[in-house]
């Protein structure tokens, strides 16, 4: 028994848990924000729409790990992934991978339509095979990376209308800006690791706080705009406005102290900031949507 239950825990950790849930919540909010916008609130399919995101986004975080085994053995952080613990095999990583692809492709093309489809494939292809590879070979992997990762609210606002509209647009822009002073914090504070390991990030020049710092700053500031649309095209409401304001104000704030001293204490700050923002307005746009 104690075995069975190793071995399932090895498995959840090879799905990465935290980020899939995380994705799965952003497309639950993109599903019920496109509800809410052409007047349909039965909950039927969301269930469904968010398990198959959750059960794809699983399947590609195998592939990633498939994909960096080597790479995760020589970084800290990684060290103890199952693949490099070796408490999966290559074989059940690959069958694990695999049997949740197609299951998550089919969970969409059952409840969802083929446009969502479609954004589901693109999300996972971009992911494993564009941002994976990139990682190791070009510093731009940081900003194509923030293309798969904003796709899923687009996913669920998609499987409602069957079309691209404003409203997923805006959800796509904010996740996007969002996830990028969020992840130049975590490349700062594992820049260590990732240099180890040979990987290409805009962190290995030992005199890229300056520029990581700055670039941080300005996405965040960029990201107050953005937030602020779902008000100003009519998604959202004053409160929403204002809350926005007030929530990218804070991450600018945190942001901000990076770029004047990028040590790890302040991009530890950004990163935490970073995952309080993120909810917060995804409640916030929610509870006070039109």
């Amino acid at each position: 028994m104690k075995k069975i239950v190793q071995k399932m825990n090895s498995f959840l950790a090879l799905s990465k848990p935290r980020i899939s849930l995380m994705v799965a919540i952003t497309a639950f909010a993109g599903y019920r924000l496109a509800q809410i916008s052409v007047d349909q609130m039965q909950q039927d399919r969301a269930w469904w729409i968010c398990a198959a995101v959750l059960i794809m986004s699983s399947s590609a975080s195998a592939f990633n790990q498939i994909m960096e085994r080597n790479l995760d053995a020589k970084m800290r952080r990684t060290s103890k992934r199952p693949l490099v613990m070796g408490s999966i095999s290559m074989k059940e990583a690959w069958i694990f991978g695999i049997l949740s692809f197609g299951l998550g492709l089919s969970l969409m093309q059952w409840k969802g339509n083929l446009p969502s489809v479609g954004l589901l494939l693109l999300t996972f292809f971009s992911y494993v095979l564009l941002y994976t590879p990139l990682k190791q070979t070009s510093t731009l992997n940081t900003l194509i990376g923030a293309v798969p990762g904003a796709l899923p609210p687009l996913i669920g606002w998609v499987a409602v209308t069957s079309k691209i509209e404003m409203g997923g647009a805006i959800l796509f822009a904010i996740l996007f800006f969002w996830q990028l002073p969020h992840f130049l914090a975590i490349a700062w504070l594992y820049r260590e690791d990732y240099r180890n390991a040979g990987m290409s990030m805009i962190t290995n020049s030992l005199d890229s706080g300056a520029f990581v710092g700055r670039h941080a700053f300005l996405y965040c500031f960029a990201l107050i705009p953005v937030a602020m649309f779902p008000t100003l095209t009519g998604m959202a409401g004053n409160v929403y406005f204002f809350g926005s304001i007030f929530l990218g104000l804070f991450l600018l704030l945190l942001t901000f102290r990076f770029l004047r001293s990028q040590t790890q204490s302040n991009a530890r700050q950004v990163l935490l900031g970073s995952v309080i923002y993120l909810p917060a307005l995804l409640t916030l746009l929610m509870m006070d949507s039109m």
